[in-house]
């Protein structure tokens, strides 16, 4: 979720799930076809295994993302999702996603669709109306879905359904470096977009300061059986342009069945460009549910190798990971490539 233009710069920085570039003034737009191809496997380890391990699709994957400029105040962006095959969290299988066309009894019902909206800015506010992400899960959520090594994901990001209907309005200082923004959703617990009457309320303060970051947020999620406050901290400490270091912190986890689960999520990363080609990543976590002593752990790295020479177009890529708790785990591995295609349209 990030990498390419924002449609607006202050509605980006505030309601996309991007940390983009900046458009130019005026209209103007781009399409980005993004083909994923992944092959890898899982081993898994600890007492009690009985099979050997599988072969599995990773994150292979067809999307595009078309957004730009209508005017020099009005932006649209729209992420759809064509196909995918999905590492299931919490086994050792790779399955095809769940039908992208179909209505689930979800509130995600158009599952093609990661999101679609409009952004408005003016002065120093800014709103977007439409289908969009809600303020939830700290820096994890600033990449885009097919730039991610799923192995590494916290729970929360695999199995949690964050593109809701909703609307959004924010407030950006003039530093620029402070946004404060409130936003009502569609709650995921809901099996319409509107026809349940279930809803979520949000709100976020996103900061750049010198070499810290953070993105904080808080939402009210209506469940049906009463709301759950769902609070995400996520800070990035940057010891220079090529080396981060990231720390996410949540007070839930998710099961596969999308259910929010009382407990915490606390995971750490680094990012580092060891070259103009190539980034290499580390990540580990650990999650754990209230009233239970045991603690569910990730563990891996990723490199990303650019071979052409005048972009970052082509992407080739492998990572390792180990997930496991209560003494039985698995190793992931996994290789692939992807590729940005990128069409102009306009000014």
């Amino acid at each position: 979720m990030k990498k390419y233009l924002a449609v607006c710069a202050a509605a980006t920085l505030c309601f996309s799930l991007a940390n983009a570039q900046e458009a130019e003034p005026g209209t103007g737009a781009e399409l980005t076809v993004v083909p994923r191809i992944d092959f890898g496997g899982s081993f898994p380890t600890g007492n009690g295994v009985s099979h050997k391990g599988d072969f599995n699709l990773g994150n292979s994957s067809l999307y595009s993302l078309f957004e730009g400029n209508l005017t020099d105040n009005l932006s649209f962006s729209v992420c759809n999702h064509w196909g995918s095959f999905a590492w299931t969290e919490g086994s050792f299988d790779s399955e095809p996603l769940k039908d992208l066309y179909k209505y689930t009894w979800r509130s995600d019902w158009t599952n093609w669709c990661d999101w679609a909206y409009l952004g408005y800015a003016a002065g120093a506010f800014n709103f977007t109306l439409g289908k969009q992400v809600m303020f939830l899960g700290g820096m994890e959520y600033e990449d885009y879905d097919y730039d991610c090594h799923l192995p590494l994901m916290s729970s929360l990001w695999s199995n949690f359904a964050p593109y809701q209907w909703g609307a959004a309005a924010g407030w950006t200082n003039d530093s620029e470096n402070t946004t404060l923004a409130l936003q009502l959703t569609t709650s995921p617990y809901g099996e319409r977009p509107f026809g349940s009457g279930l809803y979520s309320y949000g709100a976020k303060w996103t900061g750049e300061y010198g070499p810290l970051s953070n993105i904080w947020s808080v939402a009210h999620i209506d469940t049906g059986d009463g709301f759950y406050d769902l609070v995400s901290l996520g800070q990035t400490v940057s010891v220079n342009d090529d080396l981060g270091f990231t720390l996410d912190w949540s007070n839930a986890v998710c099961d596969e069945n999308l259910f929010l689960l009382h407990g915490h999520s606390l995971y750490a990363s680094a990012n580092w460009a060891a070259c103009e080609k190539l980034d290499l990543k580390a990540k580990c976590g650990m999650e754990k549910l209230n009233g239970f002593s045991d603690k569910f752990w990730t563990a891996g790295c990723a490199a990303e190798w650019f071979p052409l020479s005048e972009s970052r177009d082509l992407r080739i890529h492998a990572n390792l990971a180990w997930r496991g708790g209560d003494g039985i785990g698995a190793v992931y591995a996994t290789i692939g490539a992807m590729y940005y295609l990128n069409l102009h349209i306009g000014k």
